[in-house]
């Protein structure tokens, strides 16, 4: 079984046999990833065992996530238990330990639990980021161990070794310890047998000349040190790093290339090291200075030297310059400074990810425009981000589609976002691409609701307008600056004759040649430079067509830098007029009486009005008008006076003519109207007297009913049956009902009175309006009705007390009986000027336009019989009427709203906020 080749999945190694054990140097976790994720995807497609044990600086989500990015039915091998991926301390660690036998127990027992289920072999891998110094002989034979024992297991295994904290003598190590290594050199990974390594290293143990010449020939500085800190050896590498010659450096202290704050730095370092025999480190790094003042940055190992019997005779070390990367990573830092502040100054919401889509980067805006708790940002948990961000969205699917189909292209992405609270946003996605690949992408997010919504109210109002413009009785034309057409109404093509596509664009001398010659054309001109509106009813348009003319009113004002014009054809209301001003020409045939008269005599008077005056010649204006001329002449207003000829009544209309001295007087017989308003005020009054002694007539009898009836409930109750008991409390119910039909009649009749007058005072009606909800309450609730108050506290006005609680009370159980069980009833004050208006809304049946007309009338009530309604029906239809001239008689108004049948309805009235 040992020599059954498997595919490695990695490209530069190809096939390889059972017992593989090598390793491979990367610097970043894309190193990493591009290794290991092909390694495994081989090894799941050739039925091996997969175990991925991570560290720094890839952790085990990261591995699962790019994994699934690279294998789509990755989830089928999860399901089979087929790959585990698992952190380093779950494996090499025990207590805090590193235990070589433990270890090498759990491998096996793996190893045989894969056999077990199924699998051909065991595919494994390890990152040595988490070794410390101290442990690395330890590490470092277990490794040797593994190459022993592997050879006999179909097990592959892979090592991973950061190139950040391995020294030249690590690199050495592992290479020995494995059958091959694995080394990225620009962009490309390639291939280096250990068993070279292995001969070489066993030659320098055999010669010191080799040794040397090692040393010598080394890309990286060596140099030895006595305990004093005098140089004792350099290579040429050394002397080139730091520009000294060996004749130079040899026998001088080290403190030659070091200025005094670095050499005491590094004195602290050689004696922290002499004392406690742990060497220091490759990451140590030191300012030096060459021998012509130039400032090189080092970065290096050291540890100590030991002669034959263990005795410790000096340090040496391992350095190489680093300055070039110093500088760089200075450069990057405030490259990525710079980003950072880019970022921060946005104002977009920014997302940068990687190639496996793991966040690298955001501003603050983009976690305050997605509300992201700061201790999500900071874990970094791309899982927990997503599912963050998806719950918020209205479409998480169509998200989810978008950002996977970009992910696989090279090209920018648009889209909209909406959020289920209602906000928008606009995505743009543009990908990364380094030396031709995607190496991530920048997505950036803008918050548009608002220009959403404005954008929104735009269109509905430019619908709006056109569809005001097309319904509209008047013209309505938009020019530009030049008068060219921008937009016209129907009505303006049905004067002009024309269709829409004709006129757009044309000017408006296309369509009135004759403009000019008015002087409209200068004055429109002069609207769109001043912004001063011009109005004319002398307008006349010829049609092009020749079949008629139209005489127009013209309104003309600024649209912003154009020109709105709203015409009316007046062509019919002139001829009217006309025949108006025609007739007025001869008042001698007017049936009436026409007179015109100046301050002191009558100047013109036809016959109607000689007859009715008995005026014979001009002379003095009669005395039975003359003070109604001197006021009209006073106020220069339009007034109105009706005088009594004997049996017959006549209204006179005296009308100032303006830029003259006279007035004009117009009379009109009224005799006919007089004496029906006479006979309506009779029969009101007849009427209103016969609710009167109607309604006392009824109390008698009623009194004796409802007295009797109580009577034999009183005495006789535990005589009679439940039967007689439940037909005599009918009759008591009756007879209330009766009762409250009585009082209506009766307050409806003293109401009618124009003589009514509220005894009022200072009341609060604010706790008014609470009592009255507090007395209906127990029939709410028996309706299963929910009442909200909206109302000011300590809300004062001057009212009579008793009469307004009539309409409180009347509106609200109005309200409760004409809604259906669990229905809302909303009671609401507001202050407006010099008024409290009080409201009482439900969502009940609601009223029709004709319903609407019969409401406040006397005996108006609307008839609910027969409709399946649950409602409580009883009443006179007088509620409402009596309610009416109580605020009226208060110096208010009532009135309701309603859009309709079972859509509800609001009754408002209103009260003066002046106390008297």
């Amino acid at each position: 079984m040992k020599s059954s080749e498997r595919k490695s999945g990695i490209e530069v190694l190809g096939t390889i046999p059972w017992g593989t054990h090598f390793c491979m140097f990367y610097q970043t976790q894309g190193d990493l990833l591009e290794i290991l994720v092909s390694y495994f995807k081989a090894g799941l497609e050739n039925n091996e065992y997969c175990m991925w044990i991570t560290s720094e600086p890839l952790n085990e989500k990261d591995a699962e996530k790019a994994m699934r990015m690279a294998i789509p039915k990755f989830d089928t091998y999860v399901q089979k238990n087929q790959i585990e991926i698992i952190p380093y301390t779950e494996l090499y660690q025990e207590n805090n330990e590193f235990d070589l036998q433990s270890v090498l127990n759990r491998w096996v027992d793996k190893y045989n639990g894969a056999l077990d289920n199924g699998f051909n072999g065991l595919r494994l891998t390890g990152n040595t980021f988490w070794q410390e110094d101290k442990d690395w002989k330890v590490f470092n034979d277990f490794e040797e161990e593994i190459s022993n024992i592997i050879t006999s297991y179909n097990i592959i295994a892979v090592c991973a070794y950061s190139l950040e904290i391995c020294g030249s003598f690590k690199i050495l190590d592992a290479v020995r310890n494995h059958q091959c290594a694995l080394f990225r050199r620009e962009g490309t990974w390639e291939i280096f047998k250990g068993s070279d390594q292995t001969k070489f290293k066993h030659k320098l143990k055999k010669s010191e000349k080799k040794y040397r010449e090692l040393l010598e020939n080394m890309m990286e500085g060596y140099y030895a040190l006595d305990l004093k800190g005098n140089f004792t050896f350099v290579n040429d590498y050394w002397c080139k790093t730091v520009g000294y010659s060996k004749e130079e450096l040899l026998g001088k202290n080290f403190r030659l290339i070091f200025d005094e704050k670095t050499s005491k730095e590094l004195f602290k370092m050689f004696n922290q090291l002499y004392k406690s025999g742990i060497p220091l480190p490759h990451t140590n790094r030191a300012k030096g200075l060459t021998n012509r003042g130039k400032q090189v940055f080092l970065e290096g190992f050291i540890d100590l030297i030991h002669d034959s019997e263990g005795n410790k005779i000096g340090f040496y070390g391992f350095a190489r310059e680093v300055t070039e990367k110093i500088i760089s990573e200075q450069k990057l830092r405030e490259s990525e400074e710079i980003l950072r502040s880019t970022l921060e100054s946005t104002a977009d919401g920014i997302l940068v990810v990687d190639e496996y889509g793991q966040v690298t980067h955001t501003n603050s805006k983009f976690a305050d425009m997605w509300r992201i708790p700061q201790d999500l940002i900071e874990k970094r948990d791309d899982q927990k981000l997503l599912d963050y961000v998806l719950s918020q969205l209205t479409d998480p699917e169509a998200f989810l589609s978008k950002v996977n189909q970009l992910y696989r292209s090279a090209s920018e992405g648009f889209d909209t976002l909406l959020f289920k609270d209602g906000r928008i946003f606009d995505r743009l996605s543009s990908p990364l691409i380094h030396a031709g690949e995607i190496k991530g992408r920048v997505w950036s997010f803008r918050d548009v609701t608002k220009q959403k919504i404005s954008e929104q109210k735009l269109k509905e109002s430019e619908q709006r307008l056109a569809s005001f413009m097309n319904s509209a009785t008047d013209g309505f034309v938009l020019y530009d600056a030049q008068l060219n057409y921008i937009d016209v109404n129907k009505v303006t093509l049905q004067t002009i004759g024309m269709t829409k596509e004709e006129i757009i664009g044309k000017n408006i001398l296309d369509i009135v040649p004759n403009l000019k010659e008015t002087g409209r054309y200068d004055k429109y001109i002069e609207v769109i430079k001043t912004g001063k509106p011009f109005s004319t009813e002398d307008g006349i348009f010829n049609r092009i067509d020749g079949q008629s003319s139209s005489q127009l009113s013209i309104r003309a004002f600024k649209v912003g830098d154009n020109l709105g014009i709203i015409f009316t054809d007046i062509t019919e209301r002139k001829k009217k007029e006309k025949e108006i001003f025609d007739l007025a020409q001869f008042p001698s045939e007017n049936p009436y009486p026409v007179l015109r008269v100046n301050r002191d005599e009558v100047i013109y008077i036809n016959y109607a009005g000689q007859k009715l005056f008995n005026i014979i010649d001009y002379n003095q204006i009669p005395n039975i008008i003359k003070e109604n001329v001197k006021h009209s002449f006073e106020s220069n207003q339009i007034t109105e006076s009706e005088v009594r000829f004997g049996e017959n009544f006549y209204s006179f209309t005296f009308t100032p003519i303006r830029g003259t001295n006279y007035v004009n007087i117009y009379g009109m017989d009224i005799t006919e109207r007089k004496h029906v308003e006479e006979n309506l005020r009779e029969v009101s009054k007849l009427k209103s007297e016969f609710l009167r002694r109607s309604s006392h007539e009824l109390k008698t009898p009623l009194i004796s009913i409802k007295g009797y009836s109580e009577l034999i409930l009183s005495l006789h109750e535990d005589q009679l049956d439940s039967s007689i008991i439940s037909k005599l409390r009918e009759i008591n119910a009756g007879c209330d009902r009766l009762q409250n039909i009585i009082n209506n009649l009766l307050k409806s009749s003293r109401l009618e009175s124009p003589e009514l007058r509220p005894s009022k005072q200072r009341e609060d009606l604010s706790f008014l309006i609470n009592f009255c909800v507090l007395e209906l309450e127990p029939m709410a609730e028996k309706r299963k009705h929910s009442i909200k108050l909206d109302i000011h506290d300590q809300l004062y006005a001057n009212i009579e007390k008793e009469e307004i609680h009539d309409v409180l009370s009347n509106l609200l159980s109005n309200a409760i009986k004409y809604t259906p069980p669990r229905g809302k009833i909303e009671i609401k004050t507001e202050l407006k000027e010099e008024l409290v208006v009080v409201s009482v809304k439900d969502n009940g049946i609601g009223f029709n336009e004709d319903q609407k007309k019969k409401l406040f009338q006397q005996f108006g009530k609307i008839e609910r019989y027969g409709q399946g309604l649950d409602l409580e029906i009883d009443g006179t239809g007088l509620g409402l009427f009596i309610s009416k001239r109580i605020v009226e008689s208060h110096g208010g108004k009532i009135w309701m709203e309603s859009e309709g049948k079972n859509m509800g309805s609001t009754f408002y009235f209103s009260l003066p906020k002046k106390i008297e």
